[in-house]
């Protein structure tokens, strides 16, 4: 019987990392569904938005929905779903197998973190992305969170790139295909993350990895106009 894992996502500046992680992950094999309940819905400028409301749309393998309750939706047939849960709501964490917790290193934003993460009940996983190299280093983000380091199971830092921030803001104009160009930092990231989630091997993560930033789609993959998920 399949077993499906949910992933939440809490933060901000995450909309790139959930579509770069559900597109490995795909290309591992397994049936995708990532649901923007965001109130800022930062996906749906990124995935063409479907005709119907409650409908979803597929692309390169990977199944979108936009704020769609998740009690009403039947998600037996997918081995993992994402979920956008907004930004620094504590309330927003029960029933998740894993949850991620994007920042970035502005102090408003890093100051909302470190009160969501005293907030939240079990231990998440802490991205911080967008390093500053010469003030904001990894000595002084554990700094910052050293009396909630017990709320943090792991800890992924990604330095400043600007091509990070290029594909970040090209895929809201166009459908991203292809991320081969991102950087360094956002690769491991994305490689540890997927590793951490799916428990796979680090040869299979890596080939998938190379597939998915290619553009390439999984042989066995949905095609792009057919329905998505069923609401009960």
């Amino acid at each position: 019987m399949l077993i499906t894992k949910k992933i939440g996502f809490l933060g901000v500046q995450k909309h790139d990392i959930c579509i770069y992680l559900g597109r490995v992950i795909h290309q591992l094999g397994h049936r995708v569904l990532t649901v923007d309940n965001s109130a800022e819905q930062e996906l749906k400028y990124c995935i063409p938005m479907p005709e119907l409301p409650g409908q979803s749309f597929i692309l390169q393998g990977v199944e979108y929905g936009f704020r769609i309750p998740m009690d009403s939706v039947d998600i037996s047939g997918y081995d993992y779903v994402f979920e956008d849960l907004g930004k620094w709501d504590p309330g927003q964490q029960a029933g998740y197998d894993e949850t991620y917790l994007v920042t970035d290193p502005q102090k408003l934003n890093m100051e909302q973190c470190r009160y969501l993460l005293r907030k939240l009940q079990n231990p998440v996983n802490l991205v911080v992305r967008d390093m500053c190299a010469h003030k904001i280093q990894e000595e002084c983000v554990r700094h910052f969170f050293e009396q909630e380091i017990a709320k943090i199971r792991n800890l992924y830092m990604i330095d400043q790139d600007i091509l990070d921030y290029e594909y970040r803001i090209q895929m809201q104009y166009e459908p991203c295909r292809e991320f081969g160009e991102i950087s360094a930092g956002m690769e491991k990231t994305i490689l540890r993350m997927a590793q951490n989630i799916t428990a796979g091997s680090w040869m299979d993560i890596m080939y998938a990895y190379r597939a998915a930033r290619r553009g390439e789609l999984f042989d066995h993959c949905f095609l792009e106009s057919d329905s998505g998920y069923t609401c009960r």
